[in-house]
């Protein structure tokens, strides 16, 4: 079974449906006019994935932006940052921007293999040892 089209479906009735929880989780940022409030049906649209798009097609759009993201990271490390990882006087700036492009770097990798079918139906886990935000996929 593929992870991406398997949705766990909640039958809470009528006082736990999806619409009414996501009212009372953002009703408390109603009062603020900036950002905009979305409605629940801007908000399904927003998420909900094409029936036309396959899992393949989404890993090869996640690969593509890992790898712009790599380019970015490297881009904002000094060039003797960026051949020399392990340097003992990194500046913790330097630290983050290292961990990022290593996140970077694994999950475009991860995400190409994905793509292309490699342990197809299942799903990648997500490690969060090197980055308490940004999880490194592994297969």
């Amino acid at each position: 079974m593929d992870c991406l089209t398997h949705r766990l479906e909640y039958s809470g009735g009528e006082l736990g449906s999806d619409q009414l929880r996501y009212a009372r989780r953002f009703a408390p940022f109603s009062v603020f006019s900036t950002p905009p409030v979305v409605r629940y049906g801007q908000f399904i649209a927003m998420t909900t994935v094409p029936p036309h798009i396959t899992a393949q097609a989404l890993y090869t759009d996640a690969s593509n932006q890992f790898s712009a993201t790599k380019k970015l990271v490297e881009g904002l490390l000094s060039p003797s940052a960026a051949s020399q990882q392990t340097v003992p006087s990194v500046s913790r700036r330097e630290e983050e921007l290292n961990t990022l492009l290593k996140v970077a770097k694994t999950n475009s990798v991860v995400a190409k293999l994905l793509a292309g079918g490699y342990k197809k139906g299942v799903p990648p886990s997500f490690d969060f040892d090197a980055h308490p935000l940004f999880p490194i996929m592994r297969l």
